[in-house]
């Protein structure tokens, strides 16, 4: 119900549409999500300008079978079927491609692929997709291009990944390093 009221409401804007289907992660849906909730978010990702899942949500959407240990090929069919839906872009979030790090694979239609890998932190902290999504938002609408808007958002997770001491329920103190983004280029 609540997607076809947002699907209503993105018919009467004119504004980027940047959807975060958050539906689970780590391999598994979260317990309330059914095969409704899949439907409902692969209708809305038919208007998204930009698709963020990560990958257990990527591989929901598509029907692709979830792995762990990923290769470009994967991801590559990966990104393609949540084009397939009708995103004009799309950046699969919390991609390893190679041992020790973490990144994103993306890519927008008509567009060759990109992706980006840093060192991971082996820590979890709740939050970390949706202030990769709220940063890069805010670089396409300072007129970044995606693939340097999802870049500055996984180097800003990144440092504050690294700059807050210890795991909270809270999430990434975040606060401390605003000024970055600022000072960004």
């Amino acid at each position: 119900k609540q997607a076809e009221i947002v699907g209503k409401i993105l018919e009467n804007i004119d504004a980027a549409v940047i959807l975060d289907p958050v539906m689970g992660d780590h391999g598994r849906l979260y317990r309330r999500i059914t095969e409704a909730h899949i439907g409902a978010l692969k209708a809305l990702a038919a208007r998204a300008d930009v698709l963020l899942p990560n990958l257990t949500e990527a591989a929901a959407l598509t029907g692709l079978p979830y792995r762990e240990e990923t290769d470009e090929a994967y991801l590559a069919r990966l990104v393609e079927g949540l084009l397939a839906l009708g995103a004009k872009a799309a950046v699969i979030t919390g991609v390893h491609l190679r041992d020790g790090a973490i990144g994103f694979y993306g890519k927008a239609q008509g567009s060759d692929a990109f992706c980006w890998q840093g060192d991971y932190i082996p820590r979890q902290f709740h939050g970390t997709g949706d202030l990769f999504a709220a940063v890069l938002t805010g670089a396409l609408a300072s007129g970044d291009r995606l693939e340097d808007a999802a870049r500055k958002a996984a180097e800003f997770v990144r440092c504050c990944v690294e700059n807050t001491p210890e795991v909270t329920p809270n999430g990434v103190e975040f606060e401390r390093q605003l000024h970055r983004l600022w000072n960004a280029d």
